[in-house]
């Protein structure tokens, strides 16, 4: 056997790369044959991962090679390996870069990988890897489990892209995870994969959650994709800062439509909504019903004439003629005929203790473990967070601890993305999202309860979420520190409830949207504003840089409503114009055009531009990156920079020994910190640093403090990916 350490690096990565190409769509047979190929060539000592378990060694051999789906893999003999075991008992570790092949994955959406897979990503944590997850789909059946850790261990997942990366599981369970690390302090990178639930699990299954993460230090995700998870897709717990880039989601949510209206057509005409089957019967009257495309708009007027936008329309329905026809309410009224429509989600008729009574049949054992969040008025925090243990009936759930006080008639819902704090005691601290589209689900887009900080950055919220009376798309439940909307935020078809974007009991927040774009609202409230209290005499303050409100034809009512529920104005700042594309009930009662209002009486003053970035030395040279633009937004002395993918960094005209700085827009007053992202030499997170009386910024690596070199960066190759960094300035 020749000695893999004799075996040139480009070799080993051509065959890699050879294989690769296939991988994607090969089949059973195909993979058999590249197999046996590379075994029978004699390029390979063993047929596959398994046939090295069941072959004994000769005891002279220190390194074998194995034929995998990804090409020639090389183990050594270690006596603390898990990557495989002989017949002998001989332990065996990966040579060179670990893969989950070494482990006997094979991603051939056949195989169960889970093993494989979870003694990867141990192997990853022990020795601080990054880890590279070729494209293929990984069939799971239980969940990928990594735990410990010291609180400066990192590791992480790197795939080939969230499109051609999946991992499959095959199993439901509303309790479970696709993948949890918990009670685990160490620092967590995944990139370049999806989460999909496998070709042989039923629609209506209850998906595992995608992601669970808890008591981990600082983690990020870039290119993730979750698709059909029917639960929710990521679930968070008291982590110290996550940042989130690049989040795609289709298809995620639990939907508790107690009637399935696919396939079904309707026809409204006056106050008689007909449909083409036997849907209703005397348990829907006061229920609600949505009619999707009901009627468009154009020049100023709905109606059922083609053309101009599709617009929702939601009615209450009043009285039951037959199990195909019903009386609904005025509201909206529109002749259409032929169009789809479905009821509106449940809501809790009655709770009290652990007891949860829902207005209509909709619970199954399947949703024993699912985590619901439920609108409590009584509540301290407005809202319940709690897991179903007991599914009594269709109507009644048990939950595992008791609701405050009784609730009556209110909404529930699970989260797609759930940032919440089980203990209810002790919030998180940073979360930061940057391009996250969320598109087709049911329920709500993104809570946040008792958490410190979240920021989120160009959040695309697209699909049709249709809760009943008020579930939103957004809730912001008693943050207790602070958050901030930075970026743009999209909501595309809202929901017909009263409210897009919520925020209940808020404790001194300052929340910011740099630009929130609306479309398809409905005779709603954008922003609903809930009672705010004091902290060390300050209240917080919603301010947003710009609003663009689509296919909005009550403007004045949004407004007012907006004014109206904050106890004081002033700490409501609309700082740019605020814009919509169609009409309005009554113009005249529109507020102005730019309202602004600062602290404490005193307006603040708001600028925002851009600028071309430079990094510099400790001498003063100077490399500017001419084809990148760079945002900021200055309101008061408060100064936000949002830097973003800026690749191929060539620093081979700066002094290496010196230390690299990066410019900033205005000059700095008070140290400032903030995480930054790189790729491409170095990987991982590190600081900048703004410091008092420059006008740039420094690198420094968390692991010794110190600020970094030049040389430290690898020219031409280095990326950074994101950083948000915000300080105060003299000017």
């Amino acid at each position: 056997m020749t000695d893999p350490r004799l075996i040139s690096a480009s070799d080993l990565v051509t065959q890699i790369n050879n294989s690769l190409g296939g991988v994607a769509t090969i089949d059973q047979v195909g993979l058999a044959a590249v197999l046996e190929r590379l075994f029978v060539s004699g390029e390979c000592d063993y047929a596959s991962h398994s046939d090295l378990q069941a072959s004994e060694v000769p005891a002279d051999r220190s390194y074998v090679s194995i034929a995998t789906p990804i090409g020639k893999l090389v183990l050594q003999r270690d006596v603390t390996g898990e990557a495989a075991t002989s017949a002998d008992g001989v332990k065996w570790a990966p040579f060179g870069e670990p893969y989950p092949h070494h482990f006997g994955a094979l991603g051939n959406n056949v195989n169960d990988d889970t093993a494989a897979l979870n003694a990867w990503m141990v192997h990853l944590r022990q020795n601080e890897l990054m880890g590279r997850l070729p494209a293929a789909n990984y069939r799971t059946t239980d969940a990928l489990v990594a735990t410990g850790g010291s609180l400066q261990t990192r590791w992480g997942i790197l795939g080939d892209g969230k499109r051609v990366t999946r991992i499959r599981p095959d199993f439901s369970g509303a309790s479970k995870n696709v993948i949890e690390l918990l009670q685990e302090k160490s620092n967590v990178q995944f990139s370049g994969f999806s989460i999909q639930p496998h070709d042989n699990q039923p629609d209506d299954a209850i998906s595992p959650v995608g992601l669970h993460f808890g008591r981990l230090g600082n983690s990020w995700l870039t290119d993730i994709g979750f698709y059909q998870l029917n639960n929710s897709f990521l679930r968070t717990a008291r982590l110290a800062n996550l940042r989130g880039q690049d989040i795609e989601s289709w298809s995620c949510g639990v939907d508790f439509s107690f009637k399935d209206t696919t396939g079904i057509l309707f026809t409204l005409s006056g106050a008689t909504l007909t449909a083409d089957a036997d849907i209703f019967d005397a348990e829907d009257v006061g229920k609600t019903f949505i009619l999707n495309s009901a009627g468009y708009y154009e020049d100023g007027v709905v109606s059922g004439a083609a053309g101009g936008i599709p617009v929702l329309a939601k009615y209450q329905i009043t009285a039951l003629s037959g199990a195909r026809s019903v009386t609904v309410n005025g509201a909206y009224l529109q002749d259409a005929a032929n169009v789809s429509g479905y009821f509106g989600p449940p809501r809790i008729a009655s709770g009290s203790g652990t007891t949860l009574i829902a207005d209509r049949s909709c619970f199954s054992d399947a949703h024993i473990g699912l985590q619901i969040w439920v609108a409590n008025p009584l509540a301290a925090d407005r809202v319940e967070i709690v897991t179903i243990e007991e599914v009594t009936d269709g109507y009644t759930i048990e939950v595992d601890s008791a609701v405050s006080g009784l609730i009556v008639d209110q909404e529930f819902a699970v989260c797609v993305v759930d940032i919440s704090d089980p203990d209810m005691s002790v919030g998180g601290n940073d979360y930061l999202f940057r391009n996250m589209h969320i598109e087709h689900y049911s329920g709500v887009a993104l809570g946040v309860h008792r958490h410190t900080l979240g920021r989120f950055s160009e959040c695309k919220l697209h699909g049709e979420v249709y809760s009943n009376e008020g579930a939103s798309v957004a809730h912001m439940w008693h943050s207790i520190s602070g958050a901030d909307w930075e970026g743009s935020c999209f909501l595309d078809r809202s929901p017909v409830g009263d409210a897009q974007v919520r925020f209940f009991d808020q404790k001194g927040q300052d929340w910011h949207f740099d630009r929130l774009i609306s479309t398809y609202i409905l005779n709603q409230t954008v922003f609903k504003l809930g009672a705010f209290e004091t902290v060390s005499g300050l209240l917080g303050h919603v301010s947003v840089g710009s609003a663009y409100f689509r296919s909005n034809y009550e403007k004045a009512k949004m407004l007012t409503h907006l004014v109206e529920d904050a106890n004081d104005p002033s700490r409501l700042d609309f700082m740019g114009a605020i814009t919509t594309q169609i009409g309005e009930e009554n113009p005249v009662a529109t507020l102005p055009e730019r309202v602004q209002f600062g602290r404490d009486g005193v307006a603040f003053s708001y600028e925002e531009g851009e600028y071309t970035p430079s990094f510099s030395d400790d001498s003063d040279n100077t490399v500017t990156i001419e084809e990148k633009t760079i945002y900021w937004r200055k309101v008061g002395n408060q100064v936000t920079v949002y830097f973003n993918f800026t690749n191929n960094i060539d620093l081979s005209a700066l002094v290496q020994t010196d230390e690299l700085r990066i410019n900033l827009p205005f000059p700095v007053d008070m140290h400032a910190f903030a995480p930054v992202l790189m790729t491409g030499g170095p990987i991982g997170n590190y600081i900048l640093w703004a410091r008092p009386s420059y006008s740039h910024a420094k690198f420094k690596d968390p692991a010794d403090g110190l600020n970094m070199a030049v040389s430290e960066f690898t020219s031409g190759a280095t990326d950074l990916i994101g950083c948000t960094l915000t300080y105060a300035t003299t000017s």
